[in-house]
């Protein structure tokens, strides 16, 4: 008997071999993979073409002004916090070519720049980062004035999220109510779950597309005890945050405090080399500036 595809809302096993299924199904769909890999001594996103080029038994530690990766004793695929890059690079570039301009024999030629957005699957969004997804989303798309470039991009995009089950030492969004585990913006979510018995990761499919790209390879219904063993490593996350932060009047406070001699000792430190804007995974400033070469 054929096995019964999985449906919606559903939540299936799958194994460290199975996800590698999965990556290959999402190629075999066109989709190229982005994902949580190492480099440089970080762990960084860029494409991934099997689960072999995840961080598997790696681990990061985070404190103010220190990050650095160590190996780990188990074998988890995302047994590390976040990394010092934002999925921002992908959906809202630092630059990019609007359109070009040709000049041949005195004739000046608009050229459009081709914008088709390469398709592709995120892989390993935690909580935190979905909701930076989402701020983007309502300045770029949900304004008066959408970026189609970024709608493209957006739309071109499946994701497929990882709940968090280790907090760094900088970590706090429990009290901000944005992790550690997915609520929405997915369309598959994942919670490892590593230990000297097992090693699997349970699915949550939340999409269509999600549903059927996960029927294109073999899963196991997930039950009761591996739905509470997930359940218990994100609520064990909640309770060992890094810091916490009390959001009670939290706007007010900062409108109060504009002029605050705090901000002066900010700025006499600042370099001015905008990395913060850069990294900063909400930013969307943006600027068009006209580079185009009329001397040839």
């Amino acid at each position: 008997m054929t096995p019964k595809a999985p449906a919606r809302d559903a939540h299936v096993l799958l194994t460290p071999a199975q996800l590698d299924l999965l990556i290959n199904a999402l190629v075999r769909r066109g989709y190229e993979v982005t994902g949580p890999t190492i480099r440089d001594g970080a762990i960084v996103y860029d494409r991934i073409c099997s689960v072999e080029d995840l961080p598997k038994g790696w681990t990061d530690e985070q404190q103010g002004g220190k990050y650095r990766i160590k190996s780990h004793s188990d074998k988890a695929l995302f047994g590390y916090t976040l990394g010092p890059h934002a999925w921002k690079k992908f959906l809202f570039p630092a630059t990019s070519r609007l359109w070009k301009a040709q000049r041949t024999n005195g004739h000046f030629r608009i050229l459009p720049e081709d914008q088709t957005p390469t398709k592709r699957a995120f892989l390993g969004v935690r909580a935190c980062e979905l909701q930076a997804i989402r701020l983007q989303d309502k300045v770029l798309l949900e304004g008066p004035y959408a970026d189609t470039i970024y709608k493209s991009r957006r739309e071109a995009l499946l994701i497929i999220a990882v709940n968090c089950t280790q907090p760094g030492g900088t970590c706090f969004c429990d009290s901000m109510a944005t992790g550690p585990q997915a609520s929405a913006g997915y369309d598959l979510s994942l919670t490892e779950v590593v230990d000297e018995q097992q090693h699997f990761l349970l699915a949550h499919i939340a999409t269509n597309i999600g549903a059927k790209i996960l029927s294109e390879i073999p899963t196991q219904p997930a039950g009761k005890a591996e739905i509470d063993a997930a359940t218990a490593l994100v609520e064990q996350a909640a309770r060992h945050m890094g810091r916490a932060l009390n959001t009670n009047g939290l706007k007010d406070l900062l409108y109060r405090n504009t002029e605050n001699p705090r901000w002066d000792a900010v700025v006499a430190r600042c370099l001015s080399c905008a990395n913060c804007t850069s990294v900063c995974p909400t930013c969307f400033c943006s600027t068009v500036d006209d580079l185009t070469d009329l001397t040839g």
